[in-house]
């Protein structure tokens, strides 16, 4: 029989291992309408309301340095800042509008979905592309860690008039952007661009990007077999020097040609220390994303994609659900587990805990987030998942 001491004891012990097992490990948010709704992610991946959720504050989850959450202020190009305690509650901070450090101010400018924060937070880069045929730039912000507020230092410019993917790598050095656009009726330029972070956080042009491999031949043309050419679209760095990168294939044939053609392939990238991206794998040990029609056709899981912080998985999301994938740095990738068939995936987040958060809609169409706990050799469903949101359009996860 234990003594009364040895039952307390045990009981501490027992009360200490769930309130351990109940630390967050990540702040999520959740946009809704003109609110965010704020939880807590346990370590098995359970939500838990946020005190005084939902805040009302329309603004998009772009990016957040552990302090403050970022975003675009609904509808304008106006970044807003907000705080985020402790508890994960939000209170507001600064705003900083890009558009009066313009560079051409004889262009229209529209920004409101691409901005990134660099991995040691202290940066925000800021995508401003034209409504007309002008420039598009990359704005250098520096956060104010004080106040949440955006200083700016310099722009750097891309050339071409069009959104385009951002990445930082894993090591912190450089910045890429990658496009496909046809200039005043030209043919589409591949280009992924590198941009080196300098010592004091700004960009500047590295003058290069990737040396982008070729695809097989057109064989779904209706006229001929025709060479054609990749186009770089997603970006997705690893904690290191890799990043991967869909590709689409362009019929560049004498009919006129620049139809896509084919699946969408995914390539591992390595940067050498100069930030230039170079692929050893080739379209035949590529791994492919679907598309609705081998010519002329969508992809169906272009919508997102996302390296985990690990960077030995890689999720994509689209129509017809997440497709997950071994990365194995510069190895080709390689496939592991489809999940959610057939659901419309909007976005793929990641903490630090292995959980990867999935908002889309079911067969349904009723809009929910899945939480996974997913490692190299097993995936599970966290407790309480799918969790269901009337009209949630983003998310942002905060690892703690």
């Amino acid at each position: 029989m234990k003594s009364l001491s040895q039952i307390a004891i045990c009981c501490l012990a027992l009360s200490a291992g769930v309130a351990f097992s109940q630390t967050p490990v990540a702040h999520v948010y959740v946009k809704s309408g003109t609110q965010i709704l704020a939880y807590s992610a346990s370590s098995a991946g359970k939500l838990t309301k946020v005190s005084g959720s939902p805040f009302n504050f329309n603004i998009s989850l772009s990016g957040a340095n552990g302090r403050y959450l970022y975003g675009y202020l609904g509808n304008t190009q106006t970044i807003q800042s907000l705080l985020m305690s402790s508890t994960g509650a939000l209170k507001k901070a600064a705003a900083t509008d890009p558009s009066k450090y313009n560079e051409y101010s004889d262009c229209g400018y529209w920004d409101a979905t691409r901005m990134k924060i660099d991995h040691a937070g202290t940066e925000v880069y800021n995508e401003e592309y034209p409504t007309e045929w002008c420039h598009t730039f990359f704005q250098s912000f520096r956060i104010d860690d004080s106040n949440g507020s955006l200083i700016f230092q310099n722009n750097t410019d891309y050339d071409l008039a069009i959104p385009s993917d951002m990445s930082v790598l894993g090591n912190n050095k450089f910045v890429y952007a990658a496009s496909c656009t046809a200039n005043f009726g030209n043919s589409p330029s591949p280009l992924v661009k590198a941009f080196e972070r300098l010592s004091n956080g700004e960009l500047s042009d590295a003058g290069h990007g990737a040396a982008i491999p070729s695809p097989p031949d057109d064989v779904y043309n209706p006229n001929g077999s025709t060479t054609g050419y990749f186009c770089p679209w997603n970006l997705a760095s690893d904690p290191t020097n890799h990043m991967a990168i869909t590709m689409y294939a362009l019929d560049s044939g004498s009919d006129g040609g620049n139809a896509n053609y084919g699946p969408i392939y995914i390539a591992p990238f390595t940067a050498d220390s100069k930030g230039t991206l170079t692929t050893t794998s080739t379209y035949k040990n590529m791994v492919t994303l679907p598309v609705d029609n081998n010519y002329l056709g969508s992809c169906l899981a272009c919508t997102t994609l996302r390296m985990s912080p690990s960077g030995k998985i890689l999720a994509a999301g689209g129509s017809v659900g997440v497709l997950l994938f071994h990365f194995n740095g510069a190895s080709p990738i390689t496939k592991y587990k489809t999940l959610l068939p057939k659901h419309n995936i909007g976005k793929i987040l990641w903490d630090s805990a292995n959980h990867m958060y999935v908002l889309g809609s079911d067969l349904s169409g009723v809009t929910k987030l899945w939480i996974y706990t997913v490692t190299p050799t097993s995936i599970t469903l966290g407790p309480g998942s799918p969790y269901w949101f009337s009209g949630a359009s983003d998310i942002y996860i905060q690892t703690l």
